[in-house]
């Protein structure tokens, strides 16, 4: 699911932020973001106690020790060793258990069937390239029971924007044929536009309950802003 080269240089930018005393992969602000998806996606939901959360792309486990504190059964995935690494970390010196593992989305059998109540895409979707998202939206699927909660957000492209676009000095653009931002010549993010965001959430079975619209995250002129899908599933 996810090349060699990615799985270093991500290794390698959770270990600089961490010597660097980062909050995690991300900053604080998209933290309070993250926090602010979950809660309106669960508002006036009811949920049985002490509900299964599942964070997909967990990173260094902000968010899934923040829910352990909410008082859910909160688990923790990503396929980079070193994020789990740091999350365990942390709930080592956490007031609360959680259940971190090393995993690639695509395959979740160390999961039952039907066994979360809540899943959140923690930012893990848009760096899944190719057809391999399928098979991660039908895990997501099996794993979260009847009547479950998906949350999945991202930044969307700019339909309008048809020619590359530079930044960050020219070490990264994005490409419109491919939808993808490249960084150092690696393909690191997919870049959907709203309709296409939510087509595919609807084509993974899924039933959409609610759309969201932010402003992007960043300034850059090939995104139109940040949309959060809530959907649920059902028999």
């Amino acid at each position: 699911m996810l090349s060699r080269d990615k799985r270093v240089a991500w290794g390698h930018r959770y270990r600089q932020r961490r010597v660097d005393g980062e909050p995690g992969w991300a900053g604080d602000d998209s933290y309070r973001r993250k926090q602010t998806q979950i809660e309106e996606a669960l508002q006036g939901r009811i949920l049985p106690a002490s509900a299964r959360f599942l964070e997909l792309g967990c990173g260094a486990g902000n968010i899934t020790l923040w829910m352990a504190e909410q008082g859910y059964e909160a688990y923790g995935i990503d396929i980079i060793p070193e994020a789990i690494e740091w999350a365990r970390e942390r709930l080592r010196n956490a007031p609360v258990t959680a259940d971190f593992r090393v995993g690639d989305i695509s395959d979740m059998s160390g999961f039952p069937d039907d066994f979360f109540d809540i899943v959140f895409d923690a930012d893990c979707f848009h760096m899944i390239i190719g057809p391999g998202r399928f098979r991660c939206f039908s895990e997501v699927r099996r794993v979260l029971r009847s009547g479950g909660v998906f949350i999945r957000g991202q930044n969307v492209r700019d339909s309008r924007i048809n020619h590359r676009v530079d930044f960050a000095q020219g070490a990264a653009y994005f490409e419109p044929h491919s939808r993808c931002i490249f960084i150092e010549g690696r393909q690191e993010y997919l870049l959907l536009s709203e309709p296409e965001l939510i087509e595919e959430v609807i084509n993974a079975g899924f039933e959409v309950a609610r759309v969201v619209h932010r402003p992007p995250e960043g300034r850059k002129p090939f995104l139109s802003g940040w949309i959060d899908v809530y959907a649920t599933t059902t028999d």
